[in-house]
């Protein structure tokens, strides 16, 4: 009959060490640093660094070329045209047109000025706007706010004769009191069918709010400020996003290497 083994006491198996977690922490530490220093891991760290470096440039360069594209556009938004580049007479204003800078030339017609009432200046004063018929040479007219006078009989509120170049910026027709009854030659609202009215089938979409004319004439109305915003163009988010994504690669390469090199310490 063998004999019964003796088992350590319970005071004994409390005090016998352990290891630490401290001590694996230092050991897993030391294989790493082995491993990283192997022909294998020293190539592919090479690898990840032009990887990473390459990344890191071309997400650059499509950032500046993002940055290039805006700017570019945005010169080319503030660049007047000549409004019938923008749409066709019988066709409504598009969305883009809105707030362009343009060029009209043309005959301010004699008669056909429309008073818009109530219009205050830039200072706060009670007034109108003088809204004058341009004929465009192409059989379209096109209306061009001149400007505020404090009263209607006001010399100023009298267009130039002979033909002019005006240039300003195109400001959609104005949708509010559709249902005003304006007295022939004045609105309370600039809309496009107080403009056909007045001026005929051909009357273009809009108008163009004036902020210089040539040749100069002595007497002008004070300018009138736009009252929407000027166009912008849009942020070139293709672009963009590729900028984004080479760096997304870039991060992924430092997470994928980090994770291989994990696992064959493993």
């Amino acid at each position: 009959m063998r004999p019964a083994r003796s088992r350590p006491s319970r005071r004994a198996r409390m005090s016998s060490p352990a290891p630490s977690a401290h001590g694996l922490t230092r050991g897993r530490a030391r294989t790493l640093a082995r491993t990283l220093v192997t022909p294998k891991w020293l190539a592919l760290a090479v690898v990840l660094v032009m990887a990473v470096g390459a990344c890191v440039l071309l997400g650059r360069w499509q950032w500046q070329r993002t940055q290039d594209i805006l700017s570019a556009e945005r010169v080319a938004a503030a660049t007047p045209v000549q409004v019938q580049d923008l749409f066709a007479a019988d066709e409504p204003m598009p969305a883009q047109a809105i707030g362009r800078p343009v060029i009209a030339s043309g005959t301010y017609r004699e008669t056909g000025r429309i008073i818009v009432r109530h219009r205050a200046s830039a200072d706060g004063i009670a007034g109108a706007w003088i809204l004058q018929p341009l004929d465009l040479g192409d059989g379209s007219t096109i209306g061009v706010l001149r400007g505020w006078v404090a009263d209607d009989g006001d010399p100023a509120a009298v267009a130039p004769a002979g033909r002019v170049r005006v240039q300003g910026i195109l400001h959609p027709p104005e949708a509010f009191y559709p249902d005003a009854i304006n007295p022939p030659g004045t609105a309370v609202a600039i809309s496009d069918e107080v403009m056909r009215s007045a001026w005929g089938s051909r009357a273009r979409d809009g108008f163009v709010m004036l902020s210089s004319e040539q040749p100069a004439s002595g007497l002008t109305p004070q300018p009138v400020p736009p009252t929407i915003q000027t166009g912008d163009v849009p942020f070139p988010l293709q672009n963009f996003f590729y900028a984004f994504q080479w760096w997304t690669f870039g991060g992924f390469a430092v997470a994928l290497y980090g994770r291989w090199l994990w696992l064959d310490t493993r």
